[in-house]
Formats: C-alpha cells, structure tokens, sequence
C-alpha cells in the first residue's frame, strides 16, 4: 500500500484499509499506556517515523506536513507503515517560528499535521522522539557535516550553473550567496532544535556534548539509539540520563576506555562498555579503542552450537536443539 498526503490522503498503489485502521486507533484510543505503545509499534515502523519527523522539523519544511507526505507498507500480515523523505525544496528557507509548536498546537483536524502530537501522548514515544532529535541535530545536521557536504555538491553541479541560467535566465541568481545564506539558517535551525525541545517538554538546561572515538565509524548508541554519523557536536539536558554504549570489538580492535572531560578540563576513565552521563556543564566524550590481536569477526556470526540436546530445557519445557548467534557490535 502506498498512500500520498497531497493536501488529502490518496491511493497510489493498493488501498487504504490498513491507513484508516491505524489512524482509527490513533485518533481513538488511549495512548498513554504501553500496551498503546507495542500496538503503535505493531503498525509503524516507529524509528522510521520519528526520523522522518526529525528531520522534516528541524529543516523546518513550510510545504509539509499536509502536503508531500508519503508512506508506504508491505502487504504482509506483520507489514508497518514507513515514511518516505521527499520534496525538500522548500526546508531551510527561514529560521523564523517554530515548526514544532506549529504540529503541537496546530487547530486543524487532519491526520497529516495532528499524528506527531498524538503519539507524544506516550511517554516512551516521547521520550525516543527526543533523543532522535537530538542525534538528528548534533550527527546528522551537524553544521560543520552539513557544510562539508553541500560545498561538495557544489562542486559537483557549478559547471552545470551557466546553462541553468541560459534556460531560466528569470531564475538567475548568486549561488554562492545563497549557499551561505541556507548554511547560516541550517545552523539557527540546529541550535532551535534544542530550545524549542526544553520549552515544549519542560526539559532541563541544555548543555554543550561531544561524542567522539578514535576509530573510525564505530557503532556508537545514545540511548540505544545508533548514532549514524559521528562526531556527535551538539547539546543534551540536564537533569535527563543519556547512557552511551560502544561495542566491545570492532574490526580488529577492542574497546578499552570513555575519556569524559568536562568544562573544567578534567577528564575521567569509564572503562565499562555503558557510560551513563548527567551533564551539568559542557561534556566531551571520546571512545577510545586499542589495537588486538586475535582475530575477530564483525556483527552476527554463529558461536555454538548443540545437536542432540539432553542439558537445557527451553521455555516449552523441551531439549530443543539449538546454536547460539553472538553479536560482537554489541
């Protein structure tokens, strides 16, 4: 199924059984409780959404939610709605109001603007959407990332520019200084993100954090949310636990220590994969790995296995036959 929101929902492919079921449920049932949670979950692909969300507000789209929404699901008995990002033309024209507070408090009655405001009735729905905010703001849109990668295409499209102005000669314009000038807004945007987190969810101050290593691209979770991209440059509140975690072996090399240095200057060793941090000031956190020299192998991999089990019983009160599969990113 694969519904576009262009100013109604309409069907572009399938139908619209499974949309109205899970806007049914949405708008009518109470989503405070957990088991809210696992049934939004059962019919969503709750990180895809939140993401989506993310970025969508934080680039603060002015043609959007109402329009240029797309979503799709498998036609399967456990198929979940995913979200198409699409249609960014008009994101980083202004850094003025905030698109946020527009979806919270928006008056209309469409499905389209009022989902996000009905899933932040959930507190772990909420709580999730925060920290993916914030990842989306300090990784993802990182203002020196960003930068670095629109001066890329710039390269890449700048022979194309004199031929663009000879078709559209009423287009014509300065590149150059529109370029700084969306690279200006994107950086008001990123620090918006994190004042307009504090006011809408009552959060504390928030503070300066760093999230580093010194092996390149290493899995890092905030939350037990991945962060994609690293270095993390961005902010985090007071008075809220952020716990992150580094895989214990990563391409020939092991997880030794965090280095966390706060505004002071001082720096402490946390040598647990797991380092909870409570900022009260600005935080820098670095994850430092050493070389080994056994072999490793990388993510899922197969580590026992037992044929003609007579020792363990599984939950069903049987000797199953099993293989245990580890997980050395973990």
């Amino acid at each position: 199924d694969l519904i576009d929101n262009d100013w109604s929902p309409r069907v572009s492919e399938g139908n619209m059984e499974e949309y109205k079921k899970m806007q049914e449920y949405i708008e009518s049932e109470d989503l405070t409780t957990d088991g809210a949670y696992e049934q939004v979950c059962r019919m969503i692909d709750i990180d895809n959404y939140l993401y989506y969300m993310a970025i969508e507000i934080l680039l603060k789209n002015d043609d959007w939610p109402e329009n240029n929404q797309k979503l799709f699901r498998p036609k399967t008995t456990d198929g979940k709605w995913r979200w198409i990002l699409q249609d960014l033309d008009n994101t980083m024209k202004t850094s003025v109001g905030d698109k946020l507070g527009d979806l919270l408090h928006h008056t209309s009655d469409k499905f389209s603007i009022k989902m996000i405001s009905y899933l932040l009735k959930n507190e772990r729905i909420k709580k999730q959407y925060i920290d993916v905010q914030c990842i989306v703001a300090g990784a993802v849109y990182n203002p020196k990332r960003v930068e670095q990668k629109m001066a890329d295409a710039w390269l890449r499209i700048k022979e194309e520019y004199p031929y663009h102005f000879e078709k559209w000669p009423y287009m014509k314009s300065k590149p150059e200084k529109e370029l700084q000038y969306m690279l200006e807004t994107e950086n008001t945007l990123v620090a918006l993100a994190y004042t307009n987190l504090k006011s809408h969810f009552e959060l504390g101050t928030p503070h300066d954090l760093s999230i580093s290593s010194n092996h390149a691209d290493v899995s890092l979770s905030f939350n037990a949310l991945q962060i994609p991209v690293l270095p993390y440059e961005g902010k985090y509140f007071e008075g809220r636990d952020l716990c992150l975690k580094a895989p214990l072996y990563d391409r020939g090399e092991k997880f030794a220590y965090w280095e966390v240095t706060k505004a002071d200057g001082i720096s402490e060793k946390v040598e647990n994969q797991e380092c909870t941090l409570h900022l009260s000031a600005a935080t820098q956190v670095r994850a430092v790995y050493v070389p080994v020299q056994e072999s490793r192998r990388n993510g899922l991999y197969i580590n026992e296995i037992s044929a003609s089990n007579a020792i363990f019983v599984d939950n069903a009160d049987k000797y199953e036959d099993w293989i245990e599969i580890y997980n050395s990113c973990a």
